[in-house]
């Protein structure tokens, strides 16, 4: 699952433009939706990959038969699972 990340910036700027005066705002993303930019473009590299994608699943099995979920747990506290963002940036 994909968004295109123009849009959604799009969407975030006009739903800010449409509040009118304003002395504060909170922008929140959904869940583990991961969008990577260019630095100096300021370009998305690729679309927004969606917390329920689920195409890094072979690759977390084949980490997970190494045993690399073990290292995730002590450092992070988290399991290997396609739901984070890590594997979906690779």
């Amino acid at each position: 699952m994909e968004h295109d990340p123009e849009i959604l910036f799009s969407n975030v700027r006009d739903s800010i433009d449409a509040t009118g005066d304003i002395d504060a705002i909170g922008i929140d993303n959904q869940g583990e939706t991961v969008v990577a930019w260019d630095s100096e473009s300021g370009f998305p590299i690729y679309n927004a990959i969606v917390w329920q994608d689920q195409r890094t699943t072979d690759f977390i099995t084949k980490l997970n038969a190494k045993g690399a979920e073990e290292i995730t747990l002590k450092l992070a506290g988290l399991p290997l699972d396609p739901y984070f963002s890590a594997s979906k940036l690779r």
